[in-house]
């Protein structure tokens, strides 16, 4: 799921604003489903969206409601020091590259486990890539950590999580974005925030640059099912975005 970009058509009871916006505010952040959605029209509601900024374009926008609030959130919830080494396991995403980016801007030290085809993507942002179809993931983190990692990122969930969930030194520091078993490995699912305060604070960091979306492909509605297929078929690296209008 993505993030929702839109503009303000109508305010309630024929007001001027609402909630401190204005008719024709355009505005990103999350549908009433709590993720996103592809459509002209939707209602949102207004403690879940935030005003795009001047200097954003609507396109790295769409972005950040997912992939950059995802990375915060993960982040924040580790709560490493700097010079700690985080892995992100399925770094090649648009989640796992902003976890990347985000993790790097705060002095981590970033591992990060991807297919052949993202190798590229992860290490121009710095990361030390593990390339799963040709190397022993274990075994090559060993090599790096000997101690073990000092929080993992799961992207892939599924057998790949269990296969590194125990190069963490405490387990409680793997955070998995997707698959809800993590605790019965010990571990924490990542705890989401999907407020304006988040949403605002993701905006400012890509305009720092430092949530600033590897952005692969951008598709027109119409071609929304297969943008779709492409990313669930895992071929996508970074953000694939759709484009209403």
């Amino acid at each position: 799921g993505g993030g929702v970009l839109g503009r303000g058509l109508r305010s309630d009871a024929g007001r001027g604003d609402v909630d401190g916006f204005e008719v024709g505010d355009a505005v990103f952040g999350f549908a009433l489903t709590g993720g996103g959605t592809y459509a002209e029209t939707t209602v949102l509601s207004a403690p879940n969206i935030a005003r795009i900024p001047v200097g954003l374009s609507a396109t790295v926008a769409a972005t950040l409601p997912v992939a950059g609030t995802t990375a915060v959130d993960a982040l924040d919830q580790l709560g490493l020091p700097a010079g700690a080494t985080v892995l992100v396991n399925g770094v090649g995403g648009g989640v796992g590259l902003a976890v990347a980016r985000l993790a790097g801007a705060r002095g981590l030290r970033v591992i990060g486990t991807g297919s052949t085809a993202k190798r590229e993507h992860a290490e121009a942002v710095g990361v030390r890539f593990i390339d799963y179809t040709a190397e022993d993931v274990v075994a090559v983190t060993r090599e790096l950590v000997p101690d073990g990692v000092d929080g993992i990122v799961d992207l892939a969930g599924g057998t790949s999580l269990r296969t590194v969930a125990p190069l963490a030194r405490e387990a409680r520091n793997v955070i998995a974005v997707g698959d809800m078993s993590v605790p019965d490995l010990g571990g924490r699912f990542v705890e989401r925030r999907l407020d304006r305060e988040n949403l605002e604070r993701s905006a400012r960091l890509a305009l720092d640059g430092v949530l600033a979306p590897v952005i692969t492909a951008v598709h027109p509605l119409p071609d929304a099912p297969a943008a779709l297929a492409t990313v669930e078929n895992g071929h996508a690296a970074g953000k694939v975005v759709i484009k209403v209008a």
